[in-house]
């Protein structure tokens, strides 16, 4: 059972990326709310939490599918939102154009109205969203910060800190995981020396995390 895929990724298209983890080279299905930081991460290191699923088991022609996640909390909001009737994999995919914590929001919110705004979510899916989920995903509302800044692009001055972390011998996917803790405990750091800096810090007396 894969439970997580670390490559290079190496094409990002409409609703889905490839990912090369020599020698092979996974198609993943992707929400389309985690493309945008991805796309900025082509040709680099990426880890995705995955699902796996049949497509078509059920007409003779099944085929064994991916789907990736930026974190461990968004793929398990994924598996609930998928068990609510009418919903399952293709629905959630085309209708989680916003982050999870914002759906998770809306959800405790019973806000029928946002959710169906969401692609393929009409107003009697999303009765069901909420009659189905509501007092169940308050711990993905409650991470909402964290989980919206893992879809969002790196700054400029944070991506200088993870050339530096390269530098020392980090990971891509090491260097960006230290950044976002840091950032998401240190909002007004704005330049890549003092982030680096904080980083190194949160880790004493211990050394940085690998």
């Amino acid at each position: 059972m894969i439970s997580r895929i670390r490559g290079k990724l190496v094409s990002v298209l409409e609703n889905r990326v490839e990912i090369e983890a020599a020698p092979l080279v996974y198609e993943i299905l992707v929400p389309s709310y985690a493309l945008a930081g991805l796309r900025a991460r082509r040709d680099q290191e990426v880890e995705l939490f995955v699902f796996h699923y049949i497509e078509n088991l059920q007409s003779g022609n099944a085929s064994p599918r991916l789907v990736g996640f930026l974190s461990e909390t968004d793929r398990e909001f994924f598996t609930r939102f998928i068990r609510v009737p009418d919903v399952g994999v293709k629905t959630a995919l085309k209708a989680l154009v916003i982050p999870v914590a914002r759906v998770a929001r809306a959800i405790e919110a019973a806000d029928v109205l946002a959710l169906n705004e969401m692609p393929g979510i009409g107003k009697r899916t999303a009765d069901k969203i909420v009659a189905e989920l509501k007092g169940k995903v308050q711990k993905y509302a409650l991470l909402g910060a964290e989980a919206e800044s893992e879809a969002a692009p790196l700054s400029d001055f944070q991506e200088e800190a993870v050339e530096v972390l390269l530098r020392l011998g980090y990971k891509r996917f090491e260097a960006e995981r230290m950044i976002r803790k840091v950032m998401a405990q240190h909002r007004t750091i704005a330049s890549s020396e003092t982030l680096i800096q904080e980083i190194f810090k949160s880790a004493a007396p211990a050394a940085v995390e690998r």
